[in-house]
């Protein structure tokens, strides 16, 4: 399942779906159908993609002290490269594509039995192919009860993370920089790099937790070629500047932008660009509602500048529903099938059948009220 993001009427860049509804592949047309994003760690499918990642980051969501021995669940699959499960997805219209996934597999299936008993995540997604080589994704997570060491826990503070992998490689037409601020003409004047270069504001740092809502922040991240970005490929997530909201004045959340780079000693190195929300004490059957937009551009400029600062100001606010909570309309089905998925029990099929076997994508399409 594949599809084309167009500049001026002209097919630029294939996205290619992967497990769970994930993107697994964005191929630049200009440059010899070449895959943007990083290559495997190990030859997994499931890790250098785009998409969401949901981490327990409280004590009551952790076996250990470090971020190895949290519970994690991510929307393609584990590091094992056991594949998430689509329930199913629609094809609305030819720009919109809706998919319903479910994953209860443990990133490191070496903590299978840790946290066995916990519910699995289920999960919706909406992908939108806007114009001019725009993707909007909108995110609608349910944070799942979960067990640690046979104690079913209440609550625990999640952290969702919109995971991104871009290649860090300029000898392949990949990224070697990060901006967080550009000038009216494309020209970044706040950067990091990921090559030390004392001409940025220094090295990509490292998981910074910097609140969408502070007012250093502009709303949008790209990353690009510090070599000249007017002359080489950007790539933007736009998240907004707004902070996440929550019903009630005893409970509380946080949306921020993280970075992440990895080197040596992985062969294939990447740039992840991860905004994210904290739901602090979230109660099962909590949904974590987010959208972003990736654009896409074959170079920084004026007009990609003046697409990134509109796009700003249509994502939507970040929201966190208590399970109690009345919905929006538009949110209400939506609800009710992501309950269906965990309280009935529903298996999803491998993603393959989606990709192999025209006649099952047909039989699960619809499959929701």
């Amino acid at each position: 399942m594949r599809a084309t993001l167009t500049q001026d009427g002209a097919g630029k860049y294939t996205i290619i779906f992967g497990y769970g509804g994930c993107v697994s592949k964005l191929l630049d047309h200009d440059n010899a159908y070449t895959d943007k994003f990083a290559g495997p760690f190990n030859k997994e499918e499931t890790d250098r993609v785009l998409q969401t990642v949901l981490w327990g980051i409280s004590d009551n969501a952790n076996i250990g002290e470090n971020f190895p021995t949290r519970w994690n669940v991510n929307q393609a699959g584990t590091f094992e490269n056991i594949h998430a499960e689509i329930v199913s997805f629609n094809l609305v219209k030819n720009s919109l594509l809706e998919v319903y996934s479910v994953n209860g597999n443990q990133w490191y299936g070496k903590l299978t039995e840790a946290y066995k008993g916990s519910k699995r995540v289920s999960q919706y997604t909406r992908y939108t192919c806007e114009a001019d080589g725009v993707l909007s994704i909108r995110t609608i997570t349910r944070v799942p009860r979960i067990t640690v060491q046979g104690a079913q826990q209440d609550h625990f503070t999640a952290y969702i993370e919109h995971w991104s992998a871009f290649k860090n490689n300029t000898k392949s037409g990949g990224f070697n920089a990060v901006a967080r601020r550009a000038t009216a003409a494309g020209v970044p004047n706040w950067w990091y790099s990921t090559e030390h270069n004392d001409h940025s504001n220094g090295a990509l740092p490292d998981y910074p937790n910097l609140p969408l809502s502070d007012p250093n922040q502009d709303g949008y991240v790209f990353a690009f070629n510090a070599s000249d970005a007017s002359s080489h490929m950007v790539a933007a997530m736009v998240f907004g500047k707004k902070q996440v909201t929550r019903k009630g004045s005893k409970l509380s959340g946080n949306a921020v932008i993280n970075f992440k780079h990895w080197l040596l000693p992985t062969k294939n190195p990447g740039i992840g660009i991860l905004p994210g929300i904290y739901a602090y004490d979230a109660l099962p059957g909590t949904l974590i509602d987010f959208e972003y937009k990736l654009i896409l551009r074959p170079a920084s400029g004026p007009e990609f500048m003046q697409q990134v600062t509109h796009a700003v100001d249509q994502v939507i606010t970040p929201r966190i529903y208590e399970p109690s909570e009345v919905v929006p309309d538009d949110l209400i089905n939506i609800r009710k099938n992501l309950n269906k998925i965990i309280d009935n029990a529903w298996g999803g099929l491998p993603s393959k059948a989606y990709w192999e076997d025209k006649g099952v994508l047909h039989k699960r399409m619809g499959l929701f009220d």
